[in-house]
Parts: C-alpha cells; structure tokens; sequence
C-alpha cells in the first residue's frame, strides 16, 4: 500500500523536494555554526561558577575541619589566635555573600525571605560556628577541662 502511494503520479512531486529538503537539513547539520565571542563568554562563565564554587567547598570544609579541632583545642587546653582570624576570614567571605544575596533580592524588588536566603544562611552559619567554637577554645579556663 505504502509502495503504492509513492509511486502513485499525485503524491510523486512530493517526495524529490522532500529528499533534497532532508539533505540540505543534514548538511546543515553537520556545519559549525560560529558566534562570534561565543568561546570567550563560555570561559569566562566556567571560570566564574569555578572560582565560586571553589570557595564555597572551602569555607564549608574548613569550617567543619575547624570546628572539630577548635573543640579538640579546648579539651587538651590550647589556644591559637591563627585560627580565630582564620575563623573570622571565612565568616566574612560567607557573611559577604549573604549579604550580596539579600541586596540583590532588595534591588530587585523581590521578598529576600526565600530558598537561596536559607541556603545561604546555612552556608553562613558553619564559619560562624567555627568562630565560635575558636573563641570559646582561646576563652578555656584549666578548671574547665575535660581531659586532666
């Protein structure tokens, strides 16, 4: 039946415009459509998510590694003022982006109440735990140790 309606002489004219037009398509396929800037914008997006996202990955991992030897500190009775201006560095990374955050969502007249606020925050409240827990290690009296 199919053999039929192709060869058939009304529906014939269709089909040679129909190859040609399928070749033409494939064809353009296979040229490289060039943007001119195109490569340059690409990199420079991959170099910006990069570098953000590589900070971010560090103050959260150095503030959970700080964290955990700021209380190791504070049982052995230690003190290390290197990690509380390290603590109060990623604080201020992280506390600058959350700030960033809101003004942008307050310029754009939108509610800075919302999910990236709480993401944010999260992400804010490891440095400030680290600040914290460095703090409270520095402060450690000799009566308050746990391990003597």
């Amino acid at each position: 039946m199919r053999q039929l309606l192709l060869r058939s002489p009304a529906t014939s004219w269709m089909f040679p415009k129909l190859r040609v037009c399928g070749n033409v398509v494939f064809v353009g396929l296979l040229e490289p459509n060039i943007v001119p800037g195109l490569d340059k914008a690409l990199l420079e997006l991959f170099v910006i998510f990069s570098v953000v996202i590589g900070i971010g990955l560090m103050v959260t991992i150095s503030s959970i590694v700080g964290v955990i030897r700021a209380i190791r500190r504070r049982r052995r009775g230690g003190r290390s003022v290197s990690a509380v201006a390290l603590a109060a560095f990623a604080n201020a990374i992280a506390a600058a982006w959350l700030i960033y955050w809101v003004a942008y969502d307050i310029h754009d007249r939108s509610n800075p109440i919302n999910g990236l606020f709480a993401i944010n925050l999260a992400i804010w409240l490891l440095p400030l735990s680290w600040l914290i827990a460095s703090i409270r290690a520095n402060r450690a009296r000799h009566s308050e140790l746990v391990s003597q």
